[in-house]
């Protein structure tokens, strides 16, 4: 396995008085002899973090943009923070190994190097980093869903939205991957309300009232392949078609590997999906374990018989709209304790949707267990 010496990790971003020295202890628990680059802005307090970090990176903050999530709350778009600490910090690392984390994200454990080797097969079509690179499987999503409603309002495909919370790879191909310019603001954080884009599909307005032209996760990605492959043209998030849909495919599968908390031992505090991914609604709308396995098995294994398993988690939309609906049900079970009328019609809700769940689904999966073990394939987990 890699050692920690090995490793050159950059922790990126504001310093939180709490959450980073959280961040900087845990790495040093964890991979104790890696070499940490803190990378922060001009005017951080970061008197309490001595003997946490190697090196200290003080940057000139590059700003930010900001689109309306209501009339009276601002939400900040930091994609040009995250993108030039992480490029000074990355220029500061000496080892063979690099990784990006933000500032808040915390380790239980180090397995993630247990993953750098596995999954090795690949293409030769759109094959652009040395070696894969490993990243959350939170937030490296295909699609969403809307959540809060049983019923789904739309189905959004989206494109090239690689989780940007931490990484790890070579350092020559995180260098590769972050290679990508700053967006110019404010017209980057407000494209869909310029004249000119009124009448683009904005996919974004259906999870929450934003207006950028793309996501910080899938600007970077998009970015580095389309710098990359030029017959990769994406203009806006919402420029989707069957074509662009593939070449993503193609490009997160062979290039990445994603791993849930429970591969990674790594989470960000702030979002409980982070460690408990499984209990969320939008889990199947994720490069999840399952969905790994699934794209890895079609690209990079080019397997004639694909496990059965695998297949009907992936492809049986009936199986993943029960899971959402009895997902939202426990959600909003643990949401309204204060309130014990409600939060027992949820309680009931759950158990009587989790039984009808099991009856209907146990059947199906022990015929598919015994399909898998008489063809002697297992799904990869």
């Amino acid at each position: 396995m890699i050692k920690s010496e090995e490793i050159s990790i950059v922790v990126q971003g504001a310093i939180d008085k709490t959450e980073t020295i959280k961040c900087l202890k845990s790495i040093k628990k964890y991979l104790p002899n890696a070499e940490v680059i803190l990378s922060t802005w001009e005017g951080s307090d970061v008197k309490d973090l001595n003997g946490l970090y190697n090196v200290l990176v003080i940057n000139k903050d590059p700003g930010f943009g900001y689109y309306y999530k209501t009339e009276t709350k601002v939400k900040l778009n930091n994609l040009n923070r995250q993108l030039y600490s992480t490029q000074e910090g990355l220029k500061r690392a000496t080892k063979k190994y690099a990784m990006k984390v933000r500032s808040d994200i915390i380790f239980t454990n180090n397995t993630f190097l247990n993953f750098f080797d596995k999954y090795q097969k690949r293409i030769d079509e759109y094959k652009l980093f040395e070696r894969k690179i490993l990243t959350s499987a939170v937030c490296s999503r295909f699609l969403f869903n809307d959540y809060i409603k049983e019923d789904r309002i739309k189905t959004v495909n989206l494109a090239f939205h690689v989780s940007d919370w931490w990484f790890f790879g070579l350092k020559t191909d995180l260098e590769k991957y972050f290679a990508v310019s700053l967006v110019k603001e404010p017209v980057f954080s407000n494209y869909y309300k310029l004249a000119e884009n009124k009448d683009k599909f904005n996919p974004y307005i259906y999870l929450e009232e934003s207006y950028l032209q793309f996501a910080a996760e899938q600007y970077i990605a998009k970015e580095c392949f389309s710098n990359n492959f030029n017959d990769i043209i994406i203009e806006h998030a919402g420029d989707i078609n069957a074509k662009i849909i593939e070449q993503s495919r193609k490009c997160l599968i062979n290039n990445f590997i994603f791993l849930e908390y429970k591969d990674s031992g790594i989470f960000f505090k702030k979002y409980f999906i982070s460690k408990y991914a499984w209990l969320s609604p939008a889990y199947f709308d994720l490069y999840n374990t399952y969905r790994q396995n699934y794209e890895y098995n079609i690209f990079c294994e080019k397997s004639e018989q694909l496990d059965k398993c695998l297949s009907f988690i992936n492809e049986n939309i009936d199986f993943q709209k029960d899971v959402r609906i009895l997902l939202i049900h426990f959600q909003r079970m643990l949401g309204r304790k204060s309130d014990k009328k409600k939060c027992f019609n949820e309680f009931v809700k759950t158990f009587v949707l989790g039984s009808i769940f099991l009856y209907k689904y146990f059947k199906i999966f022990s015929q598919l267990f015994v399909y898998n073990k008489k063809q002697k394939r297992f799904i990869n987990v």
